[in-house]
This record gives C-alpha cells, structure tokens and sequence, in this order.
C-alpha cells in the first residue's frame, strides 16, 4: 500500500470528515466575509482599499473555501491553480504586495481552522482524529494555493515593472536583510567600499487609500533630481517605501536633503537611520530609520527624523511599564475631562510644549494665564504630579509622550 493519500481522501475518517465539511459549507459565506475582514483588521495593505473593492478579498476567500470543501467532501476536481493566479494578478493590480498577500493565506488558514474546530464534537472520538486530516487537508491547501497566488503575481509584476526595477528590488531586499555579496552589489551599480543611509517612508494616515508602491517613482525622480547619478536604489519593503542613499553623492546631496523632499513632495512620514560603512552596516542604518519613520508616523511628524533624535520616544514604545505610567498619571485626569468637559489635558500638554511658559500656554489654548494657573492647581489636585516641580513635570511628559505614541490604550 502507498502510504500516500488522494484528493479528497481523508484516509479512515473519510466519511466523517465529510460531515464535518458539510457543517463548514452551510455557513460559507458568512465564513468568507469574516475572513475578508480579518484581512483588513491584521494587514496595512488590505485596510488601505476602498470598502467597494474589498468585495474582491471575500470572493477569493470564498473560492478557497470552496476548493477546500470540496477537497474534503471527496467531490474535488484536479487543482486548478488558474484561478489562484488570477488572485494574485488581482492583488498585484490593486497595489498590495506580495508579502501582504502571503500574510493573507495565513490568516484565511486560521479563520477556517477556527471554524471547523467549533463544528466539531470533540466527544466524538471519530471526529477528534478526523480533525487531524482536516488541518492536514488545510495546511495543504494553503500551501498550494498560496503558491500559485504567488507565482501569478511575479507574473503581473514583470509585465508591470522592467527587469531593471525589479532586479534592483530583490537586491534591495538582500542588501537591507545582510545576504548581498561584493559581486551582487557591483552589478547593481553600488560600490560595497561606500557608505549608505537608510530612508524610510510611510504613508500617512490622512492619505487615504494611497499605495507605497505608487511612490517608488516618484523617489527614484526625486533622487536624480536632487543627486544626478547618485543611483538610489529604491524598493518596498514591509508596506514601507525604503531608499538606500550614499553618503556622498554627487552634488553633495545627502539622506536629509532627500527625506526633507519625500516629506514635502510626497506627503509621507519618513526616518532617516545613521550612515555606515560598507554593506554590513545597511541592515542597522535601515532597522534605525524604519524605527524612525515608524514613530514619525504615530507623531504625525511634518519633517523628517532621525533615529537619534527619537532615542527617548524609543524608550518609551519598547518599555514594559509604559501601559501602567499612562493610567497612573493621566487616567484621573482622562475621566475628569470626560465627565466634566474639562481641557485639562490640553492644557497640560501646552504647558509641556511651551517649555512651562504659562503666557505661551494660554495663548496655545486660547485662554487667561490665570486660567492655566488654576488648571495647574487643579492636574496637581487630580493626578498627584504638580506640574510646576520637575520630576512630576517630567513623569507628566513622558505619560503625555507614550499616550501620544499609542502605546499603550487610552487610560479609562
């Protein structure tokens, strides 16, 4: 006997397996809109279509599904993969990048495990061991599927990008991830003995459905312009726009002059990471600006920043007791506004904004200096922390900064 299994055949469990699938199918489309909306509740991209598009992402879980089910139900037909190529031009046409799409096939695997864990009875020996060939069944599906999905977007992205751009994408992502060589690079038109900055770019909130992908021209249209024959080599990389800039281009042009452009020209928030040597020194010069441009992002910052000038709001995000610092300092005084209708915490970030200056704090929230001294009085009276004595100032900002950075929820 081949100890190999056909599809559709689910091995000893077959029938009930099929009973199973069954349970599943009666609430298939229920099931694929739910999966459409995790898509947009756990990856950027997804989030970034139109509502009207989005009906595009429950038809193609659904077209999973079915060819799932009918897998499992013994009525399935040869693999198709045709129809799995067709998603992957799709996405590939709305702007969504590869690796969002693979993230996508993750998630449809956990909606639809979730949903035949609850359809079976696990007081049923036959259908706790069916489970096994089910989620065998769904790894499998997932695999190929995926793969073709895959394969017809590269398809779409070579009729779209020429074999220069995405050439230098793929060494793009090598030279960010420390598997370029010497011999890659000098093909490329970089130089290894050089030295590099990163740039990252993201898009803004206000930007609507705006896609990183329509902005690598763009920048490569900046960078020339700015640096003739400086070559930047320019890609998407985790739904962020990445730019790798010498340090010495020509035209004396560096990283700052480019993200100042991207900035104003573009509409995006941007971190710049430290120049370094040579190509081992690329990964940390862009881990650096992605973790700038990420925090330019949540500061809805209007000019660049660099990593070094963002050590502290670093801190903050990465530190475990961020969560409790909100809620001690500012929780009391959250509810108080709420209830009262009060601007005490508007107050007191124009307070910290304005360098303790009450003149210029009253002016920021359009109200009597007076005003802002009992306001004071009264963030002392509710929270505990005087803001006219230092180290409470100081525990009152860095609340106010890690509240601002969304790390942690709004106190209750």
């Amino acid at each position: 006997m081949s100890g190999t299994r056909e599809p559709g055949d689910a091995g000893p469990d077959r029938r009930v397996v099929a009973e199973i699938a069954a349970r599943v199918a009666a609430q298939a489309d229920e099931l694929a809109v739910r999966i459409a909306a995790a898509y947009a509740d756990d990856i950027g991209d997804y989030a970034r279509v139109a509502a009207a598009e989005r009906t595009e992402f429950v038809r193609s879980a659904r077209a999973n599904l079915d060819a799932l089910l009918a897998d499992l139900g013994g009525v399935a037909e040869p693999f198709d993969r045709r129809a799995f190529e067709r998603f992957g031009r799709n996405r590939m046409r709305m702007g969504i990048p590869v690796d969002a799409v693979m993230r996508s096939f993750t998630i449809w695997g956990q909606q639809v495990w979730a949903a035949f864990r609850e359809s079976i009875d696990p007081a049923l020996p036959a259908e706790s061991a069916a489970s096994l060939a089910i989620g065998e069944r769904i790894f499998a599906h997932v695999e190929r599927a995926g793969a073709s999905t895959a394969a017809g977007f590269m398809r779409e992205a070579m009729l779209v990008w020429s074999d220069r751009e995405v050439t230098r994408n793929a060494l793009l992502e090598a030279l960010l991830t420390g598997r370029a060589d010497v011999a890659e690079v000098a093909g490329g038109g970089l130089s290894a003995a050089r030295t590099y900055s990163a740039v990252v770019a993201m898009p803004r909130r206000d930007a609507g459905t705006a896609r990183v992908e329509t902005l690598v021209r763009p920048a490569v249209e900046l960078g020339e312009r700015l640096a003739a024959g400086a070559h930047p080599l320019v890609g998407i990389r985790e739904s962020a726009l990445v730019v790798l800039w010498p340090a010495e281009p020509a035209g004396g042009a560096d990283a700052g002059d480019l993200a100042a452009a991207l900035c104003s020209e573009l509409a995006v928030a941007v971190g710049v990471g430290a120049a370094r040597a040579g190509l081992d020194g690329v990964p940390a010069s862009y881990a650096d600006a992605a973790e700038a441009a990420r925090i330019a992002l949540l500061l809805d910052a209007a000019e660049p920043v660099r990593h070094d000038d963002v050590l502290l709001e670093r801190i903050v995000l990465d530190h475990p007791l961020v969560g409790e610092l909100v809620s001690a300092a500012l929780g009391a005084l959250t509810t108080y506004d709420e209830r009262r209708g009060a601007d005490l915490l508007r107050t007191l970030q124009a307070f910290v904004d304005a360098s303790s200056s009450v003149t210029d704090a009253a002016r920021a929230v359009q109200v009597h200096p007076n005003t802002v001294v009992y306001r004071l009085r009264r963030i002392a009276q509710i929270s505990g922390h005087d803001p006219r004595r230092p180290r409470d100032l100081l525990v009152l900002s860095l609340a106010l900064l890690a509240r601002r950075l969304r790390a942690s929820p709004p106190p209750q």
